[in-house]
């Protein structure tokens, strides 16, 4: 299966059919997803070879080195790393995978038998970050900021709420999904900001939705949609029959099972029209909202870049050193300027019912136009 963004195109393959199809689930809308027609760029592949996987824990015990894998929002994963003759092993420890890196263009995953009678492969994680990486450092080069955001549009204008984790960008997302006639979600924690015909044009990319117990508590009817989905497994703290693991006791899905429990649907590109700060205040009821100049909302904007505190590192595994044509750091800030000087930017404060329905729905009509 070929996965193309924008001039990438990126061919995955499993020994599990359904691999394929989950991943072509978290990149949906982001990417154009057809059959494999052999002319890919970058290739990955994952197959199941326990006999392999042992040989690289065992060897993982005696010798290795550090890279970077990859780069995520809070910065880049560093993993262990060691030779297999002529090929690159690295190991991943979120998932337990290893990738064989024949070239950091041409990468294998060696995953191991494993896990619950029909629960969703673990390795699956794996597959998605190398994909991606490659799509995210390709947009990179091509000039796109990537921002840590969740976002929502309709009629062909997204709202994103962009912020650090935590700072209630999921929960928040959530309420307004479901109060919000029309809108459909773009993505819940990557957005890639890209210019064309003289706009600012919002893509999603993929990315796990995780959801805690707070956000139940703190949206209510949210817990009612997702018990549909998981057939209870949330509530009652086991595996899901239909693929939704429980995560660190967080319910993770794909964005497509995420819009399809709060009863929306996934967005593609859309033009850019309000970047709201989120932040959790626990000692206030309601939100609190304000107009933010545009010289705070820069600072703001810069801040919720991926990787905002070293924005030129790519990784060592999975690129070609000095391949990428990193837009540079004085044209990063001139972007991020231009999109503040003419883009709404509100802070809102998040209080104890802020998820109230009709308060959402101010919010929404404030910030929708």
């Amino acid at each position: 299966m070929d996965f193309i963004f924008k001039t990438l195109t990126v061919s995955v393959a499993s020994d599990g059919a359904a691999d394929t199809r989950w991943l072509a689930e978290f990149f949906g809308p982001a990417c154009l997803v057809r059959a494999e027609d052999g002319r890919a760029a970058r290739t990955v592949r994952l197959r199941e070879d326990a006999f392999l996987h042992n040989a690289y824990t065992s060897a993982l015990a005696r010798t290795g080195s550090l890279a970077v894998g990859f780069v995520m929002d809070s910065g880049p994963v560093v993993l262990r790393v060691f030779r297999d003759g002529d090929v690159r092993v690295a190991h991943d420890p979120a998932f337990d995978t290893f990738y064989r890196i024949q070239t950091p263009h041409v990468v294998e995953l060696i995953d191991h038998p494993g896990g619950t009678a029909g629960s969703p492969r673990r390795a699956r994680g794996a597959l998605m970050r190398v994909v991606r990486e490659w799509v995210m450092n390709s947009a990179r080069g091509a000039g796109h900021l990537a921002i840590h955001a969740a976002g929502i549009a309709r009629s062909g204008r997204a709202v994103l709420f962009a912020g650090a984790k935590q700072s209630g960008k999921t929960t928040l997302t959530s309420a307004c999904l479901m109060v919000g006639e029309g809108w459909g979600l773009l993505a819940n924690d990557r957005i890639l900001l890209g210019q064309s015909g003289g706009e600012w044009r919002c893509r999603g990319m993929a990315s796990i939705v995780s959801i805690r117990p707070r956000s139940l508590a703190l949206v209510r009817a949210l817990g009612d949609r997702l018990a549909i989905v998981t057939g209870g497994a949330f509530a009652r703290g086991d595996e899901s029959p239909l693929q939704a693991p429980l995560v660190d006791g967080r319910l993770s899905l794909s964005p497509a099972q995420f819009a399809s429990a709060i009863g929306t649907s996934l967005m593609g590109e859309s033009a850019l029209h309000a970047i709201a700060f989120p932040s959790i205040e626990v000692d206030s009821t309601g939100i609190l909202s304000r107009r933010v100049a545009p010289c705070e909302a820069a600072c703001r904007l810069a801040s919720s870049l991926f990787a905002a505190a070293a924005p030129r590192v790519q990784s060592e595994l999975f690129e070609v050193p000095g391949e990428i044509d990193f837009t540079n750091e004085a044209s990063v800030r001139a972007r991020i300027t231009e999109i503040a000087e003419n883009t709404v930017c509100v802070e809102i404060g998040l209080g104890r019912s802020a998820y109230e329905p009709a308060i959402v729905a101010e919010l929404l009509r404030s910030l929708g136009g």
